[in-house]
């Protein structure tokens, strides 16, 4: 089986001895190949062509200061997103959801709040504005069709005795 070689797959010497050498300059032996930049977003939508791949901000993230067009934030000439219609400061509105424990800790220092105010003013209890009222015959007691007033140790009695 005849074999042929180019030039540099020639087996020689010095292409054995090659990595060593460079190795002892500081050289670091790899490929020349190309060094690809990762892109920051990539369209899994193969349509859109050699359209520019442009990131996802919404318009309402945006500052307001500075365009061209302030309501939709952009500047003149600017490329338009792919769709714009969704990143649009005319869009629907991103709302931030805050963490559970944010949440929790806002709840206890507002029912702590409302708690400590109640506190405090339950000492600050007012005077009455006029005195009660005084009725005969023991409030009109009979009159409105009530029982007779009984204190504690008589209703006892009178359950004992029954």
């Amino acid at each position: 089986m005849n074999r042929v070689f180019t030039r540099m797959q020639t087996p020689s010497p010095m292409r054995a001895l090659l990595p060593n050498r460079m190795l002892g300059y500081g050289i670091r032996f790899e490929s020349g190949g190309p060094q690809y930049k990762k892109k920051y977003y990539v369209d899994p939508d193969p349509q859109i062509g050699d359209y520019p791949n442009l990131p996802f901000i919404k318009g309402e993230l945006k500052t307001p200061y500075g365009w061209w067009d302030r309501q939709m934030r952009r500047n003149f000439g600017d490329t338009l997103q792919e769709h714009e219609d969704i990143l649009g400061t005319q869009s629907n509105s991103e709302y931030y959801t805050p963490p559970w424990s944010k949440v929790l800790m806002q709840w206890t220092v507002f029912v702590s709040i409302l708690g400590t105010g109640a506190y405090i003013i339950s000492f600050y209890v007012p005077e009455r504005p006029a005195i009660p009222r005084h009725y005969p015959f023991n409030g009109l007691e009979n009159e409105l069709g009530g029982k007779p007033a009984m204190s504690f140790k008589s209703s006892i009695e009178s359950v004992a005795n029954e």
